[in-house]
Formats: C-alpha cells, structure tokens, sequence
C-alpha cells in the first residue's frame, strides 16, 4: 500500500469523516497509522485551514472548508457520472487558457486540476477539449470548471469543425489515455489479485 501525504490523508478524512468534523487527535491517530508524525499533521492542518480547504469549528475541531466542499460535491458526482452524459452531437467543449497568467503556481495547479477532474486534453497549447456529452451543456460544465478552481477570465466555448490533422490529434490522444487507463488498470489488478 502506498503511503499517502499527510495533505491528501487529512482532506479524504475530512470528506468522510462521522458528522462531517475531525478531531486534531483523530486526525493525528490516523496519521500514526500510515508513519506520519504529528508535526507533520499539525502543519498540514494549519496550511488546509489557509488554503479555504479546512476550516476550524472549535477548538481542535476542524471540517472542511469552503473549496474543498465544492471539490468534495463534484467528487460524489462522480458516483452518478453515466446518468448525467447525454449522446454526443460531435461538438467539443472548449477552454482556452493561452491568456491566462502563467506565473501563479497554485492558480496553475488548480486549473489542471480542474481541466483533468472534468476529462478535457490538450489538443494545443492552451487550447483544451472535451466532448459536448455533459447534460446540461456548455454553462453547467463552466459552472463546474469555476468551482473546481478555473480562472473566471478562461473563455469556455463550443467548438466544431476542426481541420483534419487537428480532428486526428484529438481523438489519437483520447485512445492514447484510453489505453494508458487500461493498462494501468490491469498492471494494479494483477499486483493486487
């Protein structure tokens, strides 16, 4: 089993735990679990708390906090995903994000972060697709993006009819993480069965 960080044991501990609340010393007990020591959650907690991940209700007390519950919402979707996509009319929805700053770390980490949870690729620099397959379209998917943490200033669109050897990129790099998701699928059933 892997070793989680403590950033990534606290918040999926966060998204689970009883009444929604983490006590400090339930939340170092865990970490003694999997070897990590209680500075190291203790910090952690204090940097969720300044990043709007977790917040404290009492003292030792903590939940989670505001952008952590959009991101927790968007993950229990996924539980629901097959009923939410409707058939395809061969139109992408698009973000371009060339305009955007590049500076910003954090603001980088949560756009990719963001782009990836909602299945767009890279098909030019900047320019990232994704079927037009979502119910609700276009407006829901922007909502989502905006709440998962993409820059208010990307433009999300609509796109259709793209060149050959675009249109042949695209579908090449979604059978390329097609493949790369199969097989490591069956390389970690194998470790495990």
């Amino acid at each position: 089993m892997n070793k989680p960080t403590p950033r990534l044991l606290l918040l999926r501990l966060l998204m689970v735990a009883e009444a929604n609340t983490l006590s400090a010393s339930e939340a170092v007990l865990a970490g003694s679990i999997f070897g990590i020591t209680e500075n190291s959650i203790r910090v952690t907690l204090a940097r969720l708390i300044q990043a709007d991940l977790a917040e404290s209700i009492g003292p030792a007390t903590y939940k989670l906090g505001p952008k952590a519950q959009k991101l927790g919402a968007d993950v229990a979707l996924w539980q629901t995903a097959d009923k939410r996509t409707i058939k395809s009319d061969g139109s992408w929805i698009a973000v371009a994000t060339g305009g955007l700053p590049r500076s910003d770390r954090k603001a980088l980490r949560a756009r990719a972060r963001a782009l990836s949870l909602l299945g767009f690729r890279e098909l030019d620099k900047g320019l990232y697709l994704r079927p037009n397959n979502l119910l609700g379209g276009i407006d829901v998917v922007r909502q989502r993006l905006l709440d998962l943490g993409l820059e208010e200033e990307a433009a999300v669109f609509k796109a259709n009819d793209f060149d050959e050897v675009r249109q042949k990129k695209h579908e090449h790099s979604g059978q390329t993480c097609i493949l790369k998701s199969i097989i490591k699928r069956s390389r970690s059933s194998s470790l495990t069965g």
